[in-house]
């Protein structure tokens, strides 16, 4: 009687491989490791009340996670089953019991897939979970960006393998430890040149020419600047969303300009949408100085300068009133743009001890003075009895000369009286909290305003230098593997953009790029024209979308796949 062997099923060839990985003490510490290192990052997490912060250290668990530890991971199942297994005969005994090459490679394969799924499936839930459950909420930036995570750990893992897998069966184990350290090395590094790239070009000048404007000269990290802020305004990526689209828009539709701003045209427009958000109401206010207070300076050699010295008092009506955050909650409770108006105007008070005295110098723009009262509006000397029509810049001098002193301006004497005034009667808050906006806003809407209007000269020296150095960094990244794929994480995972707003310690800053990692490669676009020369509206869409580069990886894996089997299905394994 013919004995028949049992062909063995895959489900045994896979319980068999993972009951021999268990055992290994190294699979074993790098998963320790693994979950040591989520939980080291977790507890910092839970710490953390702050998105920002919180997306800049996941990028470093990013790092430490994928380039070391499921590097070491991956590297190390391919040499205990493919390599120790092979040498120490398991493989040869396996196959002896009728399985097929093809099936005993492929299933392998499944089995180190299985494992490393089954650690990145732990981690994820690890951090998620238990940041959720102690903090009783759900981080959606969180949670958004280390979904992304693992799934491009995943899918770099199944790189890997099929990699290293092809390396060891064609270049044994020492060949393989060399490109192993090689690669880990250069994950480290592979986007510098970026950040060599971004420091050469930011001082660089782009020369344009505008019918309306003339000729011009821009600084390409301005120029930067300035598309990055359309981009995060249109799509409302940033801390105040419909705040910032709404401004932006308005400034872009009427074409201001940091050196037409204050014109009469420009001021009513700005007055307007103001009254068309509610933020103000053509109501007068009166500003009345009634106790004689002595003139302690006054400008040389006007008619007020012979008044110095003397008391005089004041009576005034200002066309528009500021409403109050306590009556814009009243009046919009439901309104989007006034309710992030009121969170920026409170976040900006919050940060400064006496808010009016850090911003006296913008109590200038919106002091217009109401012209149906203007009979009676006056400035008198008490001395003489002598009186003049009352120009609004008396009282603009006059309040920021009492929080800064200019010798050269009018200014009064401090007494009860004038603190009053000054701190209760034409305190506005939400005022100068406009001006802020406006002036954060101006210096790169103004920008786009030229550069929508302008042609590049393309002939210029300083073009012809940023696009060679743009195309020599474009053609190294498309060839950088390892690069691009990192790009896959941080573009479709996103950064905290609830968190990307203006510095608040400057008149007009922004930090795009303040998120991100020195080691992990981001967006780069590059000036796209269009047939008349003009840099095109949606420039900073002009680059290669980032799963590309992931299909690019699939055939290189796929080629890879075939490779090693074929290599595998002819090997020796006895």
């Amino acid at each position: 009687m013919v004995k028949v062997r049992r062909i063995i099923s895959s489900g045994v060839i896979i319980k068999f491989t993972i009951k021999l990985i268990i055992k290994e003490k190294t699979y074993l510490a790098i998963n320790i490791f693994s979950l040591l290192l989520s939980a080291a990052f977790l507890t910092y997490f839970l710490t953390i009340n702050n998105n920002e912060k919180l997306v800049i250290m996941f990028d470093y668990y990013a790092l430490f996670y994928l380039f070391i530890l499921m590097f070491m991971l991956c590297l190390r199942l391919v040499f205990f089953i493919f390599i120790n297994k092979r040498d120490d005969k398991t493989l040869q005994i396996i196959i002896s019991h009728q399985v097929k090459r093809t099936k005993l490679f492929l299933f392998q394969i499944i089995t180190i897939l299985i494992l490393v799924t089954i650690n990145i499936i732990i981690n994820y839930l690890l951090i998620n979970t238990i940041y959720s459950l102690i903090r009783w909420d759900i981080n959606f930036v969180l949670l958004r960006i280390s979904s992304v995570y693992f799934f491009y750990v995943f899918i770099s893992c199944i790189f890997l393998i099929n990699f290293f897998l092809l390396m060891s069966l064609i270049a044994g184990q020492q060949f393989l430890a060399i490109i192993a350290t090689f690669i880990l090395s250069l994950s480290f590094i592979s986007n510098l040149p970026l950040q060599f790239l971004l420091k050469d070009i930011e001082n660089k000048n782009i020369t344009m020419r505008s019918n309306n404007y003339g000729q011009t000269t821009m600084k390409v990290n301005e120029m930067y600047d300035s598309y990055n802020l359309r981009n995060h305004a249109l799509n409302k990526k940033n801390k105040y969303p419909n705040l910032s689209y709404d401004i932006f828009n308005f400034f872009i539709e009427s074409s201001f300009r940091t050196s037409t701003f204050e014109e009469n045209k420009n001021k009513e427009l700005r007055i307007n949408f103001l009254k068309s958000k509610g933020i103000v109401v053509e109501k007068p206010v009166a500003v009345e100085l009634k106790t004689p207070t002595r003139m302690a300076t006054a400008y040389s050699r006007s008619l007020l300068s012979p008044w110095v010295g003397s008391n005089v008092t004041f009576k005034t009506s200002l066309k528009y009133r500021f409403l109050s955050i306590e009556e814009l909650k009243e009046k919009y409770p439901d309104d989007l743009f006034i309710k992030e108006f009121i969170e920026f105007t409170n976040y900006i008070n919050s940060i400064y001890a006496n808010f009016q005295s850090q911003f006296y110098s913008l109590f200038e723009h919106f002091i217009i003075l109401d012209n149906n009262n203007i009979a009676t509006s006056y400035i008198k000397n008490e001395q003489t009895g002598q009186s003049l029509i009352f120009d609004p810049e008396y009282l603009i001098d006059i309040y920021q000369n009492y929080f800064n002193l200019n010798q050269n301006k009018l200014s009064l004497d401090k007494t009860t009286a004038l603190d009053v005034l000054i701190t209760e009667t034409i305190n506005f808050p939400t005022m100068l909290s406009v001006r802020i906006l406006e002036d954060y806003f101006l210096r790169y809407t103004s920008n786009l305003v030229i550069l929508d209007d302008s042609v590049i000269i393309t002939t210029s020296a300083d073009w012809e230098d940023y696009k060679n150095v743009t195309s020599l960094y474009g053609g190294f990244f498309h060839a950088n593997l390892i690069s691009n794929m990192l790009l896959n994480y941080s573009y479709y995972g996103g950064r905290a953009f609830d968190e990307i707003w203006f510095e608040p310690d400057s008149t007009s800053k922004i930090f795009f790029n303040k998120q991100n990692n020195l080691f992990i490669s981001h967006i780069f676009y590059t000036f796209k024209l269009d047939s008349t020369y003009k840099i095109t509206y949606d420039t900073y869409n002009n680059y290669l979308e980032p799963y590309f580069y992931i299909l690019v990886q699939i055939v290189i894996c796929t080629v890879n796949f075939f490779i090693a089997r074929r290599k595998f299905n002819r090997m020796d394994l006895a």
